[in-house]
């Protein structure tokens, strides 16, 4: 999951610049802007300009996605919009992303400008020619057409011109805001993105029944369309402008939304910059704590995510594997990469929602993983991931260098064909993951390598001793491997083991085994390898 926050108008450009740059350092993926010339309880406030907040917006940000939550056809012609977003695109760099919607009842936007107040359907019907239009003209006109033209019920187009290339192609994204079944074909037929606040009127469990039902109808939507819905990003906006619902009330209210919108499919969660009172109460310093645990969580649990998609091909998962061994595995495997680093916390909800499973087994996952000494949990926060300190992996590696040289020389004595033949099949993996710099199939393959020659001498006492210094170990420095050969020279010694083992040498195993130990405080924990480090045990000389 992704998380989007929304920053009204409101504040000088002083202080909103630094909201703007905060949503960015924060981790969120989006920052929106409400599109209204005032709106409802904070009509009597400061209210700024969409454009030219999100144009200057766009000059202190590099990497958030920018859009409006939401734009429609209230006060706004489609063809000065255009023209308006195309800007915006290209001074961004391509990072908008255009939130439209019909234009609720009460913003009354439109009477501003003299106009009646419209039906449903007269609204739903001028959305949907106001979509239709911003399509045709974001593509930008085809070249010697002489522009765009339309002449619809309520907008009018005459050689309108978008001339050159969009920025993103074919045109930015279209988030769409929907409810109602015509709205939600209308998603399916133009949106990359779905938008919804859900009902007014409903809270609590109720209300997330209706999102869950509302998010069934969108599928089907999709599927009438002959499009996949898990094609589609879907945007959850939580908040309520009643005040039932605000997300960063507490770190738990938070959570609780993170982990309901996880399991109904929302690929994005929607909050509001807290402001002091009234509409969207609350702390900045919630808004801080959420970023630094869910949304650091979410950005880990990505990264533990590809590594369970990893763990699929790797035989240490097999097929039947328990959710919670898998979620183990995958998790362990990023800490002891160092992909997930020390310190980071991460919480159970967040970590549920990515693997869109229940908490139950990611948290049954994790108290294991704090026996295992990886994490330690944290009351009402998660976990955070532990550290180990180099005289500790010192330590690990001498108990290591008094094991496994030896019984790597006697297993030379016994070595068959067979043997080697389970063991080329993993060194081939150990090698592939390497070289597609894939830190979590190099390190399932290198576990299931390793204590598979141990299991030869039938000892499993052990290799339950191998086991846990492996697990309990940390390989920080494997990621910097990866801009260099060094990974791949360490791949490489799982094959040329087995050639000392099959060639039954059991001085060079034992010598080659204490120089592979030797990476676990050298190369891998990210150190220049000297002998002094590298080679511990006096049967390496």
């Amino acid at each position: 999951m992704r998380f989007g926050i929304v920053i009204l108008p409101q504040a000088p450009w002083p202080i909103a610049r630094e909201r703007w740059r905060a949503a960015e350092e924060l981790g969120f993926d989006n920052a929106w802007i409400y599109d209204h010339l005032s709106w409802l309880s904070l009509a009597d406030q400061p209210w700024g300009a969409t454009i030219p907040t999100l144009t200057a917006a766009a000059t202190v940000t590099e990497r958030i996605r920018l859009g409006t939550f939401v734009s429609g056809p209230n006060f706004r012609h489609p063809v000065p919009f255009a023209k308006e977003l195309a800007t915006l695109d290209d001074i961004s760099g391509g990072r908008v992303l255009l939130g439209v919607g019909s234009g609720a009842a009460v913003a009354h936007d439109n009477e501003v400008l003299g106009e009646r107040p419209y039906t449903a359907g007269e609204r739903h019907e001028r959305f949907t020619e106001f979509v239709d239009l911003l399509d045709a003209l974001l593509r930008f006109e085809t070249p010697g057409s002489g522009g765009v033209d339309a002449d619809g019920t309520w907008y009018r187009a005459v050689g309108a011109r978008m001339v050159g290339r969009p920025v993103q192609t074919p045109r930015l994204p279209f988030a769409i805001a929907a409810n109602g079944p015509r709205a939600l074909d209308l998603v399916a037929r133009l949106g990359q993105a779905w938008i919804t606040n859900g009902p007014r009127g409903v809270a609590d469990d109720a209300w997330w029944d209706e999102i869950a039902a509302l998010a069934g109808r969108l599928d089907e939507a999709m599927e009438r369309r002959g499009r996949d819905p898990r094609s589609l990003e879907r945007h959850l906006s939580v908040d309520a402008t009643s005040g039932d619902r605000f997300a960063l009330r507490s770190i738990d209210e938070f959570e609780e939304a993170v982990g309901r919108a996880g399991a109904l499919g929302f690929t994005h969660l929607v909050v509001h910059w807290p402001r002091a009172e009234g509409v969207y109460a609350g702390s900045e310093a919630v808004l801080a704590e959420a970023a630094s645990r869910s949304i650091a969580t979410a950005e880990a649990a990505a990264t533990v995510g590809r590594t369970m998609s990893t763990a699929s091909g790797i035989t240490r998962i097999e097929q039947g594997a328990s959710l919670r061994d898998t979620v183990e595995t995958a998790v362990a495997s990023a800490i002891i990469s160092g992909q997930m680093e020390a310190g980071l916390v991460v919480s159970v909800p967040a970590l549920a929602a990515r693997f869109d499973v229940s908490a139950t087994p990611v948290r049954e996952a994790m108290l294991n993983l704090a026996k295992r000494g990886l994490v330690v949990p944290l009351r009402n926060k998660g976990f955070r991931v532990t550290e180990v300190d180099e005289s500790l992996l010192e330590q690990l590696a001498q108990v290591r260098h008094l094991l496994e040289p030896e019984a790597m020389a006697e297993l030379a004595a016994v070595f068959t064909p067979e043997m080697e033949k389970a063991g080329r099949r993993l060194a081939d993996a150990i090698v592939k993951g390497a070289a597609r710099r894939d830190l979590p199939a190099y390190l399932l393959a290198d576990h299931d390598f390793h204590l598979g020659l141990l299991r030869h001498l039938g000892n499993p006492v052990l290799e339950s001793i191998v086991s846990d210094l492996r697990q309990r170990t940390r390989l920080g420095g494997l990621t910097r491997l990866l801009q260099s050969d060094l990974l791949a020279a360490s791949a490489a010694e799982h094959h040329e083991l087995l050639d000392l083992l099959a060639a039954h040498d059991a001085a060079g195993a034992r010598a080659l085994m204490h120089r592979h130990i030797g990476h676990v405080v050298g190369w891998w924990a990210g150190n220049d390898e000297r002998p002094s480090r590298a080679t511990v045990h006096p049967n390496s000389m």
